[in-house]
C-alpha cells in the first residue's frame, strides 16, 4: 500500500507538468506484450494495472481526479512497440507503465 501511494504521489506530480492535468478523468497507459510468446507477462501487467488504478479509484483518485487505463498491446516485437510508444505519446498520456520486451 505504501508503494501505491508513492507511486499515486509520484504520478500525481507529474500532472502538474501536463495538459493532462485539465481532463476530467486521467489517461494512464500499460503497454505489453498482450498477444504472442510472452502474452503472459502481459496478462499479469495489465492485471495488475487494472488494481492499481481500481485501488487509487476507490481512494478518491489522483489529486481528485478519476484514473482510466489505456492498455496497449506491442507483442515484444519492436515495430509495434515504437508505434504504441508514439501512440501513447500522441495522445499525452502521462504516465505508462511498460514496455516489457
Amino acid at each position: 500500500m505504501r508503494l501505491l501511494k508513492l507511486i499515486g504521489l509520484a504520478f500525481g506530480a507529474s500532472l502538474t507538468l501536463t495538459t493532462a492535468g485539465l481532463a476530467q478523468d486521467t489517461k494512464v497507459a500499460v503497454a505489453g506484450p498482450m498477444t504472442g510468446g510472452e502474452s503472459a507477462f502481459g496478462r499479469q501487467m495489465k492485471n495488475g494495472a487494472e488494481q492499481a488504478v481500481a485501488d487509487l479509484n476507490a481512494a478518491g483518485g489522483v489529486l481528485g481526479k478519476k484514473l482510466s487505463l489505456n492498455v496497449e498491446d506491442d507483442a515484444c516485437d519492436p515495430k509495434q512497440a515504437r508505434s504504441v510508444a508514439e501512440k501513447i505519446a500522441s495522445a499525452r498520456i502521462p504516465f505508462v507503465a511498460g514496455h516489457y520486451c
